[in-house]
């Protein structure tokens, strides 16, 4: 009996942390959302793009033309275990435009605009496979192309083979902690929200979130800190988007913060 009833409260917890995070809600801060969808179509088609990669193509170097600023930011893997492929270009281009027209500002944007756009154009500095991929799931639902789904018969499939790639590719990510891992993460807690009635899934996510910004020490004061205003600002945010979904998560499950 009280397994049970364990188990419809924590269900009833993702419903009621699922309307908060859902699409329809999400599509409601519209109004922040100050790209033009011409500007990002300019963008989008100067994007560098291989549907599939390898682990030496995405390992990040600094830009010819970029000006060099010390970044915490370790190099990405050179080999991976998890799947490196990417979405035909057409669909590529669809879901980063969907992403950076409405998932952008939704809740507080957790990536630099600017700096995401240049490592789009930069085939040296390409955003970690784990990142796309998470960026992927969550632009799938506001998009109506089939071939986001595993169903192409159910929209509620939307963005599962891009869930389910980055979850393959998780494990090549937890060696070295990085910035773009957590902002990965929490794309992944935003998308499994909406995938599963799985309160455990999602805080373990959570966990390793949390985790991960206490080892990057995003939780210190890096004001002073030899790196750029804008990795500053990034670090920053992304740690109190982790802290607002950690005392969301605890809750909505009635766990203790």
């Amino acid at each position: 009996m009280a397994a049970s009833m364990r188990i419809k409260e924590n269900h009833e917890s993702v419903q009621a942390l699922s309307e908060s995070m859902s699409p329809a809600s999400m599509k409601s801060n519209s109004r922040y959302v100050t790209a033009k969808k011409k500007e990002l179509s300019d963008v989008i088609s100067d994007t560098n793009y291989s549907s599939k990669v390898s682990g030496g193509d995405l390992q990040q170097h600094s830009s010819k033309d970029s000006k060099k600023v010390q970044t915490l930011e370790p190099p990405l893997p050179t080999e991976y275990r998890g799947s490196k492929e990417l979405p035909p270009k057409d669909l590529f281009d669809h879901l980063i435009q969907l992403y950076l027209t409405h998932g952008y500002s939704v809740k507080g944007p957790i990536i630099h605009r600017p700096t995401f756009i240049k490592q789009l154009r930069d085939k040296n500095n390409q955003p970690s496979l784990l990142l796309l991929n998470s960026i992927f799931a969550v632009a799938s639902v506001f998009s109506d192309d089939k071939r986001t789904r595993t169903d192409q018969n159910d929209p509620a499939t939307a963005g599962d083979i891009f869930w389910h790639r980055a979850l393959t590719l998780l494990d090549d990510f937890m060696d070295r902690a990085r910035l773009s891992t957590v902002q990965a993460l929490l794309f992944l807690i935003q998308f499994c929200v909406k995938l599963s009635q799985n309160s455990t899934r999602i805080w373990m996510l959570i966990g390793m979130t949390m985790r991960m910004s206490v080892d990057l020490g995003l939780n210190r004061d890096c004001s002073k800190w030899d790196i750029s205003k804008v990795e500053k600002a990034i670090r920053t945010r992304v740690f109190w988007a982790a802290m607002n979904a950690e005392i969301i998560v605890c809750a909505s499950f009635g766990y203790d913060f």
